[in-house]
């Protein structure tokens, strides 16, 4: 069975774009476009890595950033590999946030596709280890 990943991105074409570079490499992938999508997915099926944005959009009203999806992410699946992208740059409380909530890595945009599938790689090779 091929690994599953949950690609949280609110930007469709970087979404898309994801899904289609990571199912032609045998992944299945979930994508949606904001947190709350998110949650419902990963509350109906196992996922071996998610892939997670930091700047989601507002869910009738309610800011749920990335962060506010990974700290809920982490109640329910204390050990799902994570990987966040994003657009700020770096800064302490960022690698803070991502060391407290046992984030995998942090990968900046524009993100190298290369970069990435070796990252998401060797983290679906790692869980197949401890499988």
């Amino acid at each position: 069975m091929s690994p599953r990943i949950l690609i949280v991105e609110d930007d469709v074409s970087n979404r898309e774009g994801l899904r289609d570079f990571f199912q032609e490499d045998g992944y299945t992938v979930e994508t949606c476009g904001d947190g709350l999508q998110g949650f419902r997915l990963f509350r109906r099926a196992p996922f071996d890595i998610a892939l997670v944005d930091l700047d989601l959009p507002a869910v009738l009203g309610v800011s749920i950033s990335g962060w506010d999806f990974l700290r809920i992410l982490r109640a329910y699946l204390p050990d799902l590999p994570v990987v966040v992208l994003t657009a700020e740059e770096q800064t302490r409380k960022m690698r803070e946030d991502a060391a407290t909530l046992r984030v995998a890595t942090v990968l900046y945009k524009p993100v190298s596709p290369t970069r990435l599938k070796s990252v998401i790689d060797a983290l679906a090779f790692r869980r197949r280890l401890a499988g």
